[in-house]
């Protein structure tokens, strides 16, 4: 909202003989992002006074927002985490010298740090890893990164028990790269790379193992092929070589991903927009000022997303959901309901109640996602197991949670042992087969 001349902090005020600013916008750095450029800022707010005093005030206020590592801990309390984390950089020019701007992320738009790095080496980008390790206690389940040999040695050094995925659209641009079909002019040769650069994404884009190993082994095929030359040879035995990191979909369902979080596209916007900013700015001049640029610019976005600006946090009117964590909510597997209850002491009644707002199925003590159900159901319906144990095997649940699991799923259990689960038999006549039977 604009402010009218007789209000606009003044440049001409004077006292006891010496010059005097009036008091700036509280909210000056929020409007300098929405503005774009100090030019627009005067405009919007109608400021009486030159551009050198408006950037003083700026970079007086810059310095009150606190860094990543200040705001995390805070974040995190108010925030839903799904435990899928994004990892990239990007080349900064900073005063002239090249730098290294690392973005990492919560999917789907948790910014959860975003550093400067005068050097892109793996102990740098562990260092910040490990920060946010100390600071949360954040362990992702999928960490979404490219195949950059220093991002992904710090992500299995600090998270050694997570699925490290490859970035679809870093395999895409790569896969441009190196078979480049808009730079020649050979229909045959088009065709053929064009095949390759298909067979690739097909791989891994796949459901399932089945259809991955498919797309593996034609790969195989035009490597041997005699008509295939040194650039479709070379891509693909590079792509074989990690192609371990590009998991079936199903599999990353089970753990959480999203299908469109493979291509890691949150942290490729965060580094246009850091971009946008160094081009509103004709470039960053100094590092300590782009760190505090940097810092201001996501905070305010993490705090437009909490609900609350310039440090004003909303309350929770529900003294009794305020002690549940909500990342609770955010696992795409299966929740046991007692032991979380007990140990945020909180009702039955209440959990119950937040879980299945947040689209869970209960069975039980036990409340599953509904992703990580329907995953379930097309094991069972390919497998068809016939005990318990089986179950269990397939499955990897334990006991209680295999029970639960068949309940969900409307399976006849048969008891010829209560404790023994090869004699616990299943029948499929009540079986969930689609979405709308869970409820």
């Amino acid at each position: 909202m604009a402010v009218s001349a007789s209000t606009a902090p003044s440049c001409n005020m004077r006292e006891n003989g010496r010059r005097r600013y009036g008091n700036p916008p509280t909210n000056l750095v929020e409007e300098y992002f929405d503005s774009g450029s100090l030019t627009g800022l005067r405009q919007k707010l109608n400021l009486n006074c030159s551009e050198k005093t408006v950037y003083r005030w700026l970079v007086s206020q810059l310095r009150n927002y606190p860094t990543w590592k200040d705001f995390l801990p805070e974040m995190a309390k108010h925030v839903e985490f799904s435990y899928v984390m994004g990892i990239d950089t990007t080349v900064l020019s900073i005063a002239g010298k090249r730098c290294h701007y690392l973005h990492v992320v919560d999917f789907p738009d948790n910014h959860i740090a975003y550093e400067i790095l005068e050097s892109r080496d793996a102990e740098s980008i562990k260092m910040v890893l490990l920060k946010i390790k100390a600071l949360t206690g954040y362990e992702p389940r999928v960490i979404v990164t490219d195949r950059a040999k220093e991002l992904l040695q710090a992500a299995r050094d600090v998270y050694p028990k997570a699925i490290i995925q490859g970035c679809l659209f870093h395999l895409r641009d790569w896969l441009d790269k190196r078979l480049p079909t808009k730079k020649i002019g050979d229909p045959d040769k088009i065709r053929e790379w064009d095949s390759v650069k298909s067979l690739v994404m097909r791989a891994a884009l796949a459901i399932d193992y089945d259809e991955k190993n498919r797309y593996l082994s034609a790969l195989q095929e035009k490597l041997l092929s005699k008509s295939a030359d040194k650039n479709v040879r070379n891509t693909i035995r590079d792509f074989l070589k990690d192609a371990d990191y590009y998991h079936p979909l199903r599999e990353l369902m089970v753990f959480g991903c999203r299908p469109e979080w493979r291509y890691n596209n949150v942290c490729e916007r965060a580094m246009k927009s850091v971009k946008d900013l160094s081009r509103e700015m004709h470039g960053f001049k100094r590092l300590d000022l782009t760190r505090r640029y940097i810092n201001a610019m996501w905070i305010i976005k993490m705090r437009k997303k909490m609900g609350f600006l310039s440090g004003s946090i909303s309350e929770e009117k529900d003294s009794e959901a305020l002690t549940l964590p909500l990342t609770l909510f955010t696992y795409d597997r299966y929740i046991d309901l007692r032991e979380t209850a007990r140990a945020y002491n909180i009702s039955m009644d209440m959990l119950r109640s937040r879980i299945e707002a947040a689209g869970y199925i209960i069975a039980g003590d036990v409340a599953f996602g509904k992703d990580y159900l329907d995953i379930v159901m097309q094991k069972v319906l390919s497998d068809r197991p016939k005990t318990l144990k089986e179950l269990m095997n397939l499955t990897s649940l334990d006991f209680n949670t295999s029970i639960r699991a068949a309940e969900a799923l409307r399976l006849k259990i048969m008891y010829y042992s209560p404790a023994d689960p090869q004699r616990i038999f299943l029948g499929y006549d009540r079986l969930v087969t689609n979405e709308t039977d869970h409820t």
